[in-house]
């Protein structure tokens, strides 16, 4: 009995046939990088007593250590993916008058669209041995 895969399993057997070894240079490259990600050290810093019962309760609220929401704040700071949120309500509140004016753009084509479709969808048309029939 041959037994069936699932698409992910097929993936899997495909990916399995083109599987090529990395050589020991490129596997001890490889791992050394992986090695510096993993790698934490542990630090000092002096940090004002209001800002840590603040972080501490942030940190809370998310459900991890409060260390964790620091490491993950400088993280994201050092890769440029730190969030500024006056920055972003200034974005929004520029491009909202826009956005409104898209939504009804949208709502009025979609509206169009779905009364083409009821249309087309009351006069369609099969064609049956020759003889077109309207179907209602």
């Amino acid at each position: 009995m041959i037994k069936l895969h699932d698409k992910y399993e097929q993936d899997i057997e495909m990916m399995a046939e083109s599987y090529r070894p990395l050589s020991k240079k490129r596997l001890r490259k490889i791992e050394g990088i992986l090695g510096k990600a993993r790698k934490t050290r542990n630090i000092n810093i002096r940090i004002s007593e209001e800002v840590l019962l603040e972080l501490k309760r942030r940190s809370q609220e998310e459900g991890v250590p409060y260390q964790t929401l620091i490491s993950s704040v400088l993280h994201k700071f050092v890769t440029n993916r730190l969030v500024d949120e006056r920055a972003i309500s200034r974005s929004l509140e520029l491009l909202s008058p826009r956005l409104a004016e898209w939504a009804k753009l949208y709502q009025r084509s979609n509206k169009r669209f779905q009364n083409t479709l009821k249309s087309l969808a009351q006069q369609r048309t099969f064609i049956t041995s020759g003889k077109k029939k309207f179907v209602r």
